[in-house]
């Protein structure tokens, strides 16, 4: 990563960047100096990693060298997620992927198997907890026609175009009926630069050049290259990634410069939902109109997408086409309808709703590239039915802070049940993005204690607490 006062170094913490172009998905992992050595490895996977052809009635399967702990997390390109569900073989060494219908024909699949990194990822393990050896990946290619009405794909998934991505995001909370807050569970405000090389390129290195600033090293990654940043202060982000052109420069085959303008109004106004008090007590038998104030300055062509999760986090409801395929309301949309039945009764759930404002779509310019320039807003809030409600987890103020004999720090803070925290520590305050992340802390009490051991020396340790 790009270090000092011109771009802010990346953290695990961009796992939760929202990229609006699904195409790159690839690019939210964390460095390979982080992958699992010396655990259980990938025997085999179905389709053969680079197969094409594959027919469009496959299944997809993982076969491991020992038995795996029942979970799994797989990121994918190409297909829509949503229609996928997973079982494990007796012997827990198989993992099956089947597809709700064909798959989509015509199609590049990409799929990736995530490691378990304590504290960030919960992925592939065997039964002992060992984490799965590295991140696998491979790719295959499905048979031409037959996709119909599960060919969800679009450019993103095209291996035949190069993407370059420029955004900024900020994620919001809404709490009554008042203005969304800033999301201070995570840095709220987020910068993205990204490249995804056509399947047909190969590439020594990419830079980006920030305005009136020398370029600077993209990160790579599985022909991804990118530059994240995050912060909880937006005027910082502002300072580093200001409005103005950029520009991508690619050293490969072939090589690249490629500009891109990011304005300063990139990021919309917070999402604000307009009928909060009557989204506490939805009925949940009949349809229900989820309402907004409006997209300042939205269009047609910018995007407004809306997403329901249960107390689980699972998805209950997206915008779909006619096709049945994730899709997105016009910039000018403000309101949305749960059907009857979306919602099951006296139950809360968490209402997402992005604004996304595409700034740049061009795919002209340069032949066999795609640049998008965008920026969006999230606000994520509480809906319920009935009776159903959310009881937030009490403020975090850390107290008993005690030294211990072996040079060790404890403290504490109040908790919720069932609720996972995150501890960072900083040893400067004046510098937002210097927050280490110590291990996540699953609470099963009311109290949840810590204790650290500070490298020795350390002048200065700041801590906070976060609920994920």
């Amino acid at each position: 990563m790009i270090q000092g006062d011109t771009i802010m170094k990346t953290s695990v913490r961009t796992l939760g960047i929202q990229l609006w172009l699904a195409g790159l998905l690839l690019a939210q992992l964390v460095p390979s100096a982080l992958h699992a050595q010396g655990g259980p490895t990938l025997v085999s996977s179905v389709p053969a990693n680079a197969a094409t052809g594959v027919a469009l009635d496959s299944k997809i399967s993982f076969t491991f060298s020992t038995a795996m702990k029942a979970q799994e997390s797989i990121t994918w390109s190409g297909l829509d997620t949503n229609k996928l569900s997973y079982a494990w073989s007796a012997d827990a060494k198989t993992l099956t992927c089947s597809y709700n219908g064909n798959l989509p024909g015509g199609t590049q699949v990409t799929w990736l198997l995530l490691s378990t990194i304590p504290g960030f990822i919960v992925g592939f393990e065997d039964s002992t907890g060992t984490p799965l050896s590295g991140f696998p990946f491979g790719s295959f290619m499905t048979a031409t026609g037959g996709g119909g009405t599960n060919n969800c794909s679009g450019i993103s998934s095209n291996g035949n175009f190069t993407i370059y991505n420029l955004f900024k995001s900020a994620m919001y909370v809404q709490n009554s009926a008042a203005a969304p807050t800033p999301d201070t569970s995570s840095d709220p405000f987020n910068f993205g630069a990204s490249i995804a090389l056509a399947t047909n390129r190969t590439a020594t290195g990419a830079t980006l050049t920030v305005p009136g600033g020398s370029p600077q090293s993209m990160d790579s990654f599985f022909g991804h290259y990118f530059i994240f940043g995050s912060t909880n202060d937006l005027s910082k982000l502002d300072a580093l990634f200001p409005a103005g052109d950029y520009t991508f420069t690619v050293t490969g085959s072939p090589n690249q410069t490629v500009p891109a303008n990011l304005p300063a109004s990139a990021i919309p106004n917070a999402p604000h939902l307009s009928n909060y008090a009557a989204d506490q007590t939805i009925n949940a038998g009949a349809d229900f109109t989820l309402t907004w104030d409006a997209f300042v300055g939205g269009r047609t062509i910018d995007s407004i997408s809306v997403n329901v999760y249960n107390s689980s986090q699972a998805l209950v409801f997206q915008i779909t086409n006619s096709a049945g395929c994730p899709s997105v309301l016009p910039g000018t949309a403000t309101s949305v309808v749960l059907p009857a039945g979306t919602l099951s009764s006296n139950e809360a759930y968490t209402a997402q709703i992005m604004f996304l404002n595409n700034i740049t779509v061009d795919t002209n310019s340069f032949p066999g590239s795609a640049v998008f320039v965008g920026g969006q807003s999230t606000t994520r809030a509480t809906i319920a039915t009935g009776t159903g409600s959310i009881t937030p987890p009490p403020t975090m103020v850390l107290t008993n802070v005690v030294w211990l004999p072996a040079g060790q720090l404890r403290f504490e803070f109040p908790a919720a049940p069932g609720t996972i925290y995150t501890v960072e520590f900083s040893s400067d305050l004046g510098n937002p993005l210097g927050w280490t992340p110590l291990p996540s802390t699953n609470a099963t009490s009311s109290v949840i204690q810590i204790t650290d051991t500070p490298t020795p020396g350390t002048p200065l340790r700041f801590y906070r607490a976060r609920h994920n």
